[in-house]
């Protein structure tokens, strides 16, 4: 593990080899997110927030994420939506077991379904936030002037 761009291949590499993903998109705000035409299933990763620690000589970079899994349902069909939101769910377990794998100590908690409309679909959404600390140099550095 060493950085961001780690992070981001990661979540990437994932997604291209999940036979159960069609896409993966990085999204930079949820402004994007509006008008985008998405492959269903598809997996978002947005960045949100990020911190700086120095905590007992620990320096770290704080990073939260939102993870977004989108996937369509037939309109109406309910056991065909609560299958969706089942294996939307079943695959932010496995991005979890795959990064803790990978040295990242990630925990998806309280996730949030949401469901949408569209005229012959239901769209599912399974929303994640998440936090990944990742290591600074361990020593202060000169600024750059």
């Amino acid at each position: 593990m060493d950085g961001l761009s780690s992070l981001y291949n990661k979540v990437k590499e994932f997604a291209s080899g999940h036979k159960m993903v069609n896409e993966f998109y990085f999204a930079r705000n949820e402004q994007e997110l509006r008008n985008k035409e998405f492959d269903y299933r598809t997996i978002v990763l947005m960045p949100t927030e990020g911190n700086i620690s120095r905590d007992l000589n620990s320096p770290i970079y704080t990073i939260d994420f939102a993870l977004i899994v989108l996937d369509k349902a037939i309109y109406g069909d309910d056991a065909n939506a609560v299958n969706v939101i089942e294996e939307n769910i079943f695959v932010i377990g496995q991005l979890q077991d795959y990064l803790i794998k990978e040295d990242y100590n990630v925990d998806f908690e309280n996730i949030d379904i949401m469901t949408m409309n569209d005229e012959n679909y239901t769209v599912s959404s399974a929303i994640a936030d998440f936090s990944v600390q990742l290591a600074r140099k361990p020593y202060v550095m000169d600024t750059n002037n």
